[in-house]
Formats: C-alpha cells, structure tokens, sequence
C-alpha cells in the first residue's frame, strides 16, 4: 500500500526501479502488494530479488502514462 501511495503521489525517486518491480521484494518474503502476509492459497512467487535488474527506471514507466 505504501508503495502505491508513494506512486500515485509522484514520491517515488525517478530512478528507482518501476513498482511492480519493488513490490516483487514484498512477495520474496511472503507478503502481498499491501504489505500483509500473503493468503496461503496465493500462487508461488519466484523470488529473483538478487538478479541485477537492467529495465527501466520508475521514472521512464510513468513518463509513458501521463
């Protein structure tokens, strides 16, 4: 929740990486997009939180919605 608020209200640093990017560290240690531990009938999330990301920055991604 907090990161879509940060989203939502341009708080998030151009540079970071887009939010469905940082939301996948909240899935890597059994949490959902809100923040709450995920339902235990929630599909298996492949954690790749240590694999170097080379897509483009959270700024680059909203720049293309507005």
């Amino acid at each position: 929740m907090f990161l879509g608020f940060l989203a939502a209200t341009d708080r998030l640093d151009p540079a970071s990486q887009p939010l469905d990017r940082l939301r996948d560290a909240l899935r890597c240690v059994g949490l959902g997009d809100d923040g709450l531990p995920r339902a235990e009938d929630a599909p298996d999330f492949r954690c790749e939180c240590n694999r170097p990301y080379h897509g483009p920055t959270h700024g680059e991604v909203s720049a293309g919605n507005g």
